[in-house]
């Protein structure tokens, strides 16, 4: 009567080891259910060993992506990252410029003028090397502020006030636009809300396909340096 327990148990133990294998690659674990109640049980094995390789090439291109940090010069002041070289793309007011960057991410350009053309009484950086403040003339000056993440967290000019707010993968996901009518009042007469739904990413994690919470969507153009 033991032997035969001893027996129907290591044949249970035995049958539910078998119907388990697990896969441990890249550093996730996949389950390939194996049965012995019909002939298409091997073809579902099959079936998911293709889909764990697939699973497998989608996880080498999303590592790919996280290689490219924010907070890589300026690009956080535009939502970018990698080795941007020029970004097409709407502002908030959904008017649409073009931006140019160095290799080392600092800001040269804006619609093919130099930040001393466009910031003619000079710029204030911090001490990474940051603009913080962009004067046009000695009454008009254009305020960033920037995150510990190296994005920007704030821009005012006096006449408008704009908060940045970014989601777990540090993509921007909404911002609040205050206007003012009077400079420096602390009350703003309007303020908008806008929220992002993220359509389509490049390989570099920037996105360049997205929906707005008024059902806008915008779009933006990219290109990289070669070889970075």
């Amino acid at each position: 009567m033991r032997i035969s327990r001893f027996l129907i148990g290591f044949t249970i133990f035995a049958t539910v080891i078998s119907a388990v294998v697990v896969i441990h690659q890249n550093k996730k674990t996949y389950k390939v259910h194996d049965s012995d109640e019909d002939d298409m049980d091997g073809q579902d094995s099959i079936t998911e060993v293709i889909d764990t390789i697939e699973e497998t090439k989608r996880s080498a291109a999303v590592v790919k992506v996280k290689e490219y940090e924010v907070g890589v010069g300026e690009l956080g002041l535009f939502d970018l990252r990698g080795p941007v070289e020029s970004c097409t793309m709407p502002d908030e007011h959904g008017f649409e410029h073009t931006y140019t960057f160095n290799k080392r991410g600092f800001w040269l350009t804006e619609d093919g003028k130099t930040l001393k053309e466009l910031f003619i009484a000079g710029v204030t950086r911090d001490g990474f090397g940051r603009i913080i403040e962009g004067n046009t003339d000695d009454y008009y000056a254009m305020f960033y502020k920037w995150n510990t993440h190296g994005q920007i967290k704030e821009s005012w000019n006096g006449e408008y006030d704009t908060k940045y707010y970014y989601g777990l993968d540090n993509s921007l996901v909404r911002q609040t636009i205050s206007y003012h009518s009077e400079p420096g009042d602390e009350t703003p007469d309007v303020v908008v809300k806008r929220s992002y739904d993220i359509l389509e990413k490049d390989i570099y994690g920037n996105w360049i396909k997205r929906k707005d919470n008024k059902k806008k969507i915008e779009t933006r153009q990219i290109t990289y340096y070669d070889g970075e």
